[in-house]
């Protein structure tokens, strides 16, 4: 495995981190828009959704990388 791709990876599962982080404060500590009962499964959808979007665009630039 390529320094290059361990970067990648590592990139990728910190800003999920942040991210989920950053919607828990908003949607668990907070009221906003009185959600905080459906929190975990907002957090827990959008986290999936960035867990898909970092490893499709890792696929795409490794893709890119063996086509070269």
């Amino acid at each position: 495995m390529s320094t290059y791709r361990i970067i990648q990876y590592l990139f990728a599962t910190i800003m999920s981190f942040i991210t989920s982080y950053l919607i828990t404060l908003l949607f668990k500590h907070q009221n906003y828009w009185g959600m905080e009962e459906h929190a975990s499964t907002i957090h827990a959808a959008i986290n999936s959704l960035i867990a898909i979007i970092a490893i499709r665009t890792i696929a795409y630039f490794d893709n890119k990388e063996d086509s070269k």
